[in-house]
């Protein structure tokens, strides 16, 4: 079980990271196994817990051990997505603009682990970058799943490929020119 749970290790654990998970098992000395996405991992814990209790945490430490700080209450049914990712906010020092809250909303609903310099960068690039929209988010999350930096070029790459007259298109299309020229077709 515990080398399982190793190769599991999601590499992405950074200090200061806040992340939506679960608790599944319990240990002594308030060592727990957390669940986040699809990835299970040992933490400590600095407040005991629950199992089965869902919470956002910020990644105090990762060595020698991850400890996790929980950062907001358990997600039920009283406390909603708003209100969540207004502590969120608050525990993060961010200000709580509305271009912060739809990106953050977004990451949070996608289970994808958020950092205050993470939230910065993005709200940057969308701003600079065709505002908060649809594809724009999606564009966003992309390049946080794949682990690209947060760059204008990338993000751009990212959001033209995702138009139908993306990157696959003009590829398409260069390759039936090159076909019809007979100067290349003699070579193939």
């Amino acid at each position: 079980q515990q080398a399982n749970l190793a190769q599991n290790q999601p590499l992405t654990l950074k200090q200061g990271q806040v992340l939506h998970g679960t608790i599944k098992k319990l240990y002594p000395d308030q060592i727990a196994e957390v669940q986040v996405g699809g990835h299970k991992f040992l933490a400590k814990l600095e407040t005991p817990l629950k199992a089965g209790d869902s919470h956002f945490f910020q990644v105090k430490n990762i060595s020698p051990q991850a400890e996790l700080k929980v950062v907001s209450g358990p997600m039920d049914g009283s406390s909603t997505m708003t209100q969540q990712v207004q502590q969120l906010l608050d525990s993060m020092n961010l200000p709580k603009t509305s271009d912060m809250q739809q990106i953050l909303a977004h990451l949070i609903k996608e289970q994808l682990p958020v950092s205050k310099e993470l939230l910065i960068q993005a709200q940057d690039l969308l701003s600079n970058n065709g505002g908060i929209t649809k594809e724009t988010l999606a564009a966003l999350q992309k390049l946080i799943e794949m682990k690209m930096p947060i760059s204008k070029d990338v993000f751009q790459a990212i959001l033209q490929g995702s138009k139908t007259n993306g990157f696959s298109q003009i590829l398409d299309s260069f390759s039936e020119i090159l076909l019809k020229d007979p100067s290349v077709a003699e070579h193939t």
